[in-house]
């Protein structure tokens, strides 16, 4: 799956998508405005009594009306149009601005949830020398081959190495949630 493709199927991404929508289907709403409208009505009406003692006659009626908005073409209308066009380059541009960031959010994420993948095997190397580090001290405190501190040196080095082992296992997590999150592949349990 390439990052334009992932980009495009975020929710985000698609909430832009419909806002570029939204202004141009406005914009053809403010268009429609300036167009002339035609309207016609026809209505029937009989005359006459329930029980035909009267001759009945039905009577017709039709109407029509031309509304050709003219003012409208050069004024606040063809204004009002020229604004809407506007308002669709800004929300494709902030469009364009979202799809650029979320780019970037998304490979600066994968880039740290590889390099913090790296750091957890440094940190499982680094916590394993010192585990066995710490087994030579132990052995050469119990011959009489070193004294008290370098084993307690040893111990400490230890235990700063599987500290940061578990940091690094906590950081590749922390990594990985953000990236999918911004990859909304993030599911919710």
């Amino acid at each position: 799956m390439t990052v334009d493709t992932v980009v495009t199927s975020n929710s985000n991404y698609k909430l832009m998508e419909k806002s570029v929508t939204a202004k141009e289907l406005q914009t053809k709403l403010s268009k429609a405005d300036l167009l002339p409208t035609f309207t016609v009505g026809m209505a029937g009406t009989q005359l006459g009594s329930f029980n035909n003692t009267f001759n009945s006659r039905v009577v017709p009626v039709a109407m029509g009306t031309l509304t050709i908005p003219i003012s409208d073409w050069w004024g606040a209308g063809r204004q009002k149009v020229k604004q809407k066009k506007l308002d669709v380059a800004i929300a494709k541009n902030n469009l364009d601005d979202v799809k650029d960031k979320l780019q970037l959010a998304i490979m600066q994420s994968w880039y740290n949830v590889t390099n913090a993948y790296e750091q957890i095997h440094f940190a499982e190397i680094n916590n394993q020398q010192a585990t066995e580090n710490l087994e030579v001290n132990t052995d050469n405190y119990a011959a009489g081959l070193s004294g008290l501190t370098e084993l307690l040196d040893a111990q400490r080095i230890q235990q700063q190495a599987a500290s940061s082992l578990v940091n690094a296992y906590a950081n590749f997590k922390n990594k990985e949630v953000l990236y999918l999150y911004r990859t909304d592949s993030l599911e919710e349990n």
